[in-house]
């Protein structure tokens, strides 16, 4: 079998061409020059012209940079890559997490949290290492790594971990957080509120008088009652407005709404 066959044989099988496509600085014929290195020992016509991969390994005239070369042969599923200390050495593609598969492939810049039999993982699965899908850490809420979308994910907006205020916004949009489809920012106060409308489309209310969110979002007043100081009320307003989880005014007097409906309460019984 010619040598680039034999070549094209390995390097589909160990899916060097497919993480060479998210490193621009090793094209396919860096990639195919490599795995000629470590595979193929060749000579004429059918050799493959190997390109410079940027390592000066001598000064023979006749032949390009070859790549890092070790001081010994590796063994068997492990490959001669430069280290981070800029010296040389045999990594088990396998595990190493700096070198996943193929030198130079590190797990780090948002495919996994480590390598895992030659392929990245973040928890269970492997990220693409772009801000559509770049590993995240562990947060309160999840039990492991996971892969999160920078342009999408409301509690990692444009970075692991920055989450968007509900308060103020709905949604994140190319790494930006807003409120409904307009690109705006509400204030996150009981005056500029972000609540979403029966169909999911968020805008900023005054959750002191709107009575469909009257004191937060989707806190909706019945029929025949009004939102005054962020309290719905039945009747005349309450002096100084009503606090509590059953905060309701009646008639100028706060209290529960049931009591109020049934004529327990308010300055007027049976309002």
């Amino acid at each position: 079998m010619a040598c680039r066959a034999r070549c094209d044989v390995v390097c589909r099988a160990t899916r060097i061409e497919r993480r060479g496509e998210r490193y621009n600085h090793r094209s396919s014929s860096n990639l195919f020059a490599s795995c000629a290195l470590l595979v193929c020992a060749c000579g004429g016509d059918d050799a493959p012209v190997l390109p410079d991969l940027g390592v000066d390994l001598g000064s023979d005239a006749g032949m390009r940079d070859l790549g890092p070369m070790c001081a010994a042969s590796c063994r068997p599923g492990t490959g001669c890559c430069e280290l981070t200390d800029g010296g040389t050495g045999c990594v088990d593609f396998a595990s190493d997490a700096e070198n996943c598969g193929i030198c130079g492939l590190r797990c780090a810049d948002g495919e996994g949290m480590r390598c895992f039999a030659g392929r990245c993982q973040c928890g269970v699965d492997g990220c693409n290492g772009t801000r559509s899908s770049t590993c995240c850490p562990t947060r309160p809420g999840t039990t492991r790594p996971y892969c999160a979308s920078f342009d999408r994910d409301l509690n990692d907006c444009d970075g692991c971990g920055l989450a968007c205020d509900p308060r103020s916004t709905d949604r994140c949009s190319a790494g930006s957080c807003y409120c409904g489809n307009r690109a705006i920012t509400c204030e996150g106060t009981a005056a500029s509120l972000c609540c979403g409308d029966a169909f999911g489309a968020g805008s900023c209310v005054d959750s002191r008088t709107a009575r469909a969110h009257c004191g937060g979002c989707n806190i909706a007043c019945a029929l025949g009652e009004t939102c005054e100081g962020s309290v719905c009320t039945r009747g005349a307003a309450c002096v100084g407005g009503c606090a509590g989880p059953d905060a309701y005014c009646c008639a100028g007097v706060c209290c529960e709404r049931d009591l109020c409906l049934r004529g327990f309460c308010g300055a007027d019984a049976g309002i």
